[in-house]
Order: structure tokens, then sequence, then C-alpha cells
């Protein structure tokens, strides 16, 4: 008979794969082959696959295959039993002594990995390891103390400079004890990977890792959210359109349920209808344009606001779609020649108070002037007009979107018409009135005269963002507008803006005392601080933290009110100047 040559071929990644095994595997099925010679044609086969079998780390699958194999063998030779049966064993020896090298091999890399400072490979999903692994990446990071009702705000001292337009989400700050979980989690996995070896990593490196682990995990967290909190405001301003139609639309709803001879006497509301409608395509356009500010490669990938139809369809809370409808009345507010004289009332006393105060030295940087709750941005680009460097700061990302179009978008006067009153029918005298066009801006910002580098926005909170020790006495003066009774506390306010004043600096108040979270129960699940002051305890908490009231005076002031309604809400405002001691 005829004798058949054959070679194992063995995985290059295999430990098995040295020179001295390969020679001892050629030599053995020599052997064999010379033994057993009529029956070794079929016999190849066995030893072939169970070869292949042991050198991918199944030993069983060796004897499995070689068992196999025999029945077939018997037909050709009456001792092919007698071959596989020997194939299968040592199969099954050369897999135990190829595990036994890699485990030793793994161990020994480790150890040198472990001396060496590097990490080893992660561990082997579903281990406990990993689950714990993600368990804590995943878990909800704590955010500051101070729970908000707007959850879309930007990051705590985000620059907004020159351009308004790098806003960013609040950052996340992870919590002590999730702090603790990671360095304990980060210090059990070196012990796991380098066994007592570990221990020769100096501590100070354990902790920098496991901070900066934690740091990792509060950024990703971090630009997750922030993404969310942007895309949730961009799917309110985009379902303005809807939500204003459906509000018309009752008013056709209804109009059609009147008796024959009453639709007959407001027969007109027909044309009034249709000139809603058209408004609310008029403000639609204006956000849309807004929002595609948001769209060029310039923009930070988190602000970039994506095409309509790469963004997941979600109903728009009721809370978020009347924000949208704030906007509209706060940039008229700020922003139109119509409310001028409403800005009179509150921006004209403060600007006075700090022309009579504020004086330029030639050769010295101009005069420093802080406006926190800047909204839109009317007052600090007042400021900024007369020379001041002002900065001013907000909380809300719906105005700080609105604000950064404004400011660094509108190229001439009157360049955009906003209809903001047209969403109620309450309180007009005339359909005219209710749909008249406001335009804004009254002064694009390009055209105020402002010198260069003396404006900019601060995004964030205002305890967070100037409560830091960076911002201690740097500024000549703090200009507060509807503003202080915004705060969980006012004494916090009062005793930032005192450390942040120079001293002889000036603190220039015009505003009521509306707290915005006295009746926060009725509408948040979570017990929210808020102390309310009265005007007396005000006076008497700037005194001890170092600001010496040198005027007060009460005036009359009105807030994002529609001038033409017959509703007209006036707020007695205390004006108040201090000045810090």
């Amino acid at each position: 008979m005829t004798s058949c040559s054959f070679l194992v071929n063995f995985p290059s990644s295999s430990s098995f794969s040295s020179a001295s095994s390969r020679s001892l595997s050629r030599a053995f099925f020599a052997l064999l082959s010379f033994f057993f010679r009529p029956a070794i044609s079929s016999a190849a086969c066995a030893c072939s696959f169970a070869a292949s079998s042991f050198a991918s780390r199944s030993a069983f699958s060796a004897l499995a295959v070689a068992l196999s194999s025999c029945f077939s063998s018997a037909v050709c030779a009456s001792n092919a039993f007698l071959v596989a049966f020997i194939a299968a064993c040592v199969c099954f020896s050369f897999t135990l002594f190829r595990r036994s090298i890699s485990f030793s091999h793994r161990a020994t890399v480790a150890r040198r990995s472990v001396s060496s400072g590097s990490d080893i490979a992660p561990p082997a999903r579903g281990s406990r390891r990993a689950r714990d692994d993600r368990a804590v990446e995943f878990a909800p990071a704590a955010t500051s103390s101070r729970a908000r009702r707007d959850p879309l705000a930007p990051a705590a001292g985000a620059s907004l400079c020159a351009s308004v337009g790098g806003v960013t989400r609040d950052r996340i700050v992870v919590a002590r004890a999730a702090r603790k979980r990671a360095k304990k989690r980060h210090l059990i996995d070196r012990s796991d990977r380098g066994g007592a070896t570990s221990m020769t990593v100096p501590e100070e490196h354990e902790k920098a890792k496991g901070w900066d682990r934690d740091n990792a995990i509060a950024k990703q967290a971090d630009e997750e959210l922030e993404r969310a909190a942007f895309l949730k405001i961009v799917r309110a301003m985009r379902d303005y359109a809807s939500d204003a139609a459906r509000e018309v639309h009752r008013w056709e709803r209804n109009y059609e349920r009147l008796p024959e001879n009453h639709r007959a006497l407001l027969s007109h509301h027909v044309a009034k209808h249709d000139d809603a409608y058209r408004c609310v395509k008029r403000n639609d356009d204006f956000f849309k344009e807004m929002l595609s500010s948001f769209t060029g490669d310039d923009v930070p990938p988190h602000l970039r606001v994506p095409p309509p139809g790469e963004m997941a369809h979600e109903p728009v809370a009721p809370s978020d779609a009347v924000k949208v409808l704030y906007v509209l009345k706060n940039l008229a507010r700020d922003w139109s020649a119509e409310a001028a004289d409403e800005r009179l009332q509150s921006h004209g006393p403060i600007l006075a108070e700090l022309e009579r105060r504020l004086k330029a030295v030639p050769g010295r940087p101009p005069p420093r002037v802080m406006v926190p709750g800047a909204g839109l941005g009317r007052l600090v680009l007042e400021c900024a007009r007369r020379g001041w460097e002002s900065e001013g700061n907000e909380y809300s990302y719906y105005m700080l979107l609105t604000s950064s179009f404004i400011l660094n978008h509108a190229t001439k006067a009157e360049q955009f018409t906003i209809h903001p009153w047209m969403h109620t029918n309450n309180n007009h005298l005339s359909d005219a009135n209710q749909l008249r066009g406001v335009k804004v801006p009254d002064v694009p910002a390009c055209d105020a005269g402002v010198p260069p580098g003396c404006m900019g926005m601060c995004a964030g909170d205002f305890v967070e963002v100037y409560g830091a020790a960076e911002n201690a006495g740097r500024w000549d003066a703090v200009a507060t507008c509807f503003f202080i009774d915004t705060a969980h506390n006012v004494i916090e306010y009062l005793e930032i803006i005192s450390r942040c004043l120079k001293p002889g600096a000036v603190w220039v108040n015009f505003g009521p005392l509306l707290y915005h979270w006295a009746d926060a129960d009725g509408y948040l699940s979570a017990d929210e601080m808020s102390v309310e002051m009265s005007l007396e305890d005000v006076e008497r908490v700037a005194d001890a933290v170092g600001l010496d009231v040198v005027k007060k005076e009460m005036r009359e002031s009105k807030y994002t009110g529609d001038k033409m309604s017959m509703c007209q809400t006036v707020y007695e405002c205390a004006f108040i100047v201090a000045v810090k001691r």
C-alpha cells in the first residue's frame, strides 16, 4: 500500500507553533506512519482535524473529532481505531501543555505591565468587574445643590465674549461618593491585574489616575446632557409654528360653533384668523433663521443644529412652549423702539448713576461693569457704548441663544419683524393692536459704536461663575436689573456682589422683590429653598456684607408689557445704590 504524507498547519499566533513543537509533532506522526502504514491514509484526516482543534484551545473538540473519524477508518484497516485513539490522546496532552505555557506567559506579561505602569487588556465581557465598570460609568452624576426650574442652562463660566455663540451646558460635578467608588474600583482593577506587585505603583499616581477617570466620566455625562438640553430647545423652537397654529385653530373652531346670526356679527374674524396664521409664519421664519445660524462648521459640534429629518420627534412640554413665547416678548422689550420708554424706566436710572460715578482715566483700563441676569443683552450693550468694559451674565439657554443671534447676526436696524402679542385674545383694544408687528433690533450691535473688547457675555449660574475667588475685587460696578429676586438665597447674592467689588466700587440695583422660587412647590416635585426677605432685610444684609446704602428710591416700571394692552402691570421697584467699604 502507498503511504500518505500530510502537514499539520498551526495558527501563527499560537504559542504551540514554536520550532521545537513542530519538530516533535512531525517526528511523532512519522513514527505512526512507519508502524501503521496500511491505515495511515484514513487516520491522517483524524490526526489533522484533531491537531487543528487543539490549536484552537479545545481539547474536547480534538478528542471528539478523532473518535468520530476512527469509524470511517475502520473500513480501510483493522488498526485504524488504535491510530485515531493515539492521535486523540496526544492532542489532548499537547492541549494541556499549551494551556500551561499560555497561563505562564500571561502571568509574566501582567507582572511586567504593572511594574512599567501600563494597562492590561480590559476584563472579559460578563465578568463582575466589567459589570461594575459599566454601572459606575453610567451612574447619574450629582449636579450642583442648587436645583433649578430651567434645566437648559449653560456651563458656569463659559465665555461668550466677542462672539456670544460659545454657549455650553452646566458642568456636571461628580458626587463625592461617586469619586470614592471610582477610586476604589480603579485600585481593585490594578490589584486584580497585577496581584501584589500593583502596590509598587505610587499612591499619588493612583490618585491622579482616579481623578482623571472621574473627570472623563463627568465630561462625557456633561457633553451628553448639554447636547440633550440644546436639542430640547431646538425642538421647542421648531415646534413653535404648530403650537401657535393650534391656538389659532381653537379660535376658528369656537367661531364655527356660534349660531349663524352671531357669526354674521363677527364675520371679520375669518380675515383675522388668516392674518394670525401669517403672523405665526413670520415668527416661525425668525426662529428658523436664528437656528440656521448654528449650523455652520464654525459652530461647536454640541451646539450644531441638526437637519429636521435627523431629530427624533418628541412632544414639547407646555413649559418649553411658553418659554419660546417669552423670547418674543423679551425681544420686544430689549431690542425694539416701541419699548424704549419701558427700558428708560429701568435702564435709565442705572445708566445715569453709573455715568456719574464711573470716570475713565487716561492711560488706565476702562472701568469694569458686571451685569448679572443680562437677558438678551441690551443693558450690557448700553454700558459698552459708554466706554466701560461690560460683561453680562445669563443663565437661561433661551436668552443666550437669542442674544447670540441678535448681537452677532443682525446687520441692520429693524431687520426682523415679530408678532409677540398675537398669542392671546385678552385685553386688546383692536385686532390690529393684537396682530401688529414689532421690528427688531432698533440698533444693531455692529452699529452701536462699541469699542473693541468692551463687551462680553458669560454663561452660567451667577453664584457658580462669580463665586470663584478669581473674581474677588475685580469690578468697579455691578448693575442688577430685575435680578436679585431670582435667588434661592438673596444673602448669597449680596455676599458675592460685595466680594467682587473693589473698595469704593458701586452696586446699583433696580427691581421688585417678586421671588421666583416662592411658589416652586406648586410646579416642582423637589423641595426648593427660597428665602424671601423684605426690602428692610435686604438693606440690613447689604450693610452686614460691607455695602453702604447711599441711595434708596421707589420707582415705577413695567416689564415685557404690551403698551397698547388694556391690562398694564406696573412694579413698584427699589432703586438702590450702595458703595463697597
